[in-house]
């Protein structure tokens, strides 16, 4: 199930530990971050900001090495587990 609301997308950004916005992560980063926790795929994310899917998939692998993980459910574990 997809969390489609604003309010959802402010309430990932509030839970973002503070050892995640620490990783030199680029505001866009966050922002695809963000929908990877909401369980958006990667063309829902391509659609709902404006960018290629390749773009989106560079910034994913930038995103992973970051934060040491290899796969979006490690992503979104890490950010909602602190």
């Amino acid at each position: 199930m997809k969390f489609t609301s604003n309010h959802s997308i402010e309430r990932v950004s509030s839970e973002m530990s503070e050892s995640i916005r620490s990783c030199d992560l680029s505001d866009r980063e966050v922002e695809i971050l963000k929908l990877v926790v909401l369980q958006y795929s990667n063309a829902e994310i391509s659609e709902r900001i404006n960018l290629s899917r390749n773009t989106v998939k560079f910034h994913l692998k930038s995103i992973f090495q970051k934060l040491q993980v290899s796969t979006r459910q490690e992503a979104a574990r890490l950010v909602l587990s602190t």
